[in-house]
């Protein structure tokens, strides 16, 4: 997962891209993200290591939003964001 921040996107330099072709950079930048936070989760859970297995949800819940139910309820509930 590294020190990537959520704003740390591919350097696409605009006047050569088209637009398609930045938000397809994009998309698939936030997608990676996603996908190291849930590999991330997986270990946390195999390891039964409570404390990095919550900072990874926070960290799903921030980089998907309300898009995921769980996020949801626990912002609903004033736990989380």
């Amino acid at each position: 997962m590294g020190n990537k921040k959520s704003n740390d996107v591919p350097k696409i330099r605009a006047i050569e891209a088209p637009a398609h072709e930045r938000f397809r950079e994009i998309s698939h930048a936030e997608h990676r993200e996603l996908r190291d936070i849930l590999l991330g989760l997986y270990a946390a859970f195999e390891k039964r290591n409570v404390k990095r297995a919550a900072t990874l949800f926070g960290a799903l819940c921030d980089h998907t939003g309300l898009h995921y139910a769980a996020c949801q309820r626990l912002r609903w509930a004033g736990h989380h964001g």
